[in-house]
C-alpha cells in the first residue's frame, strides 16, 4: 500500500502557522492539550503532510481543507521527534 510519512522535531507551537493552515477542531484540540499542546501541534502538522505526500498533489490541496482525526491517521513519538 502507498503511506505519506513525515517526521519533525516536536518543538513550540506555532500559533502562526496553526491559525493559517489548521482548522477550527484542530487548534481547538491542540489548546485542550495543556501541557501536551506542542506534541499535539506536531500531531496535526505531521498529519496534514504525511497525507499531502501520500496524496501526492503536495501544497496544491488546502492544509485547512481537511482534517487529521480519525483512523486514516497515525502518529507515535519516538524521543524529540513525532
Amino acid at each position: 500500500r502507498e503511506v505519506g510519512v513525515d517526521i519533525e522535531r516536536v518543538g513550540k507551537v506555532d500559533w502562526l502557522i496553526a491559525r493559517r493552515y489548521f482548522t477550527t477542531a484542530e487548534i481547538d484540540w491542540i489548546e485542550a492539550g495543556g501541557a501536551e499542546a506542542d506534541e499535539r501541534f506536531y500531531t496535526v502538522w505531521t498529519r496534514k503532510e504525511a497525507y499531502l505526500k501520500w496524496r501526492g498533489e503536495g501544497l496544491s490541496i488546502p492544509l485547512s481543507s481537511f482534517e487529521t482525526g480519525g483512523e486514516l491517521f497515525f502518529s507515535t513519538r519516538r524521543g524529540d521527534y513525532l
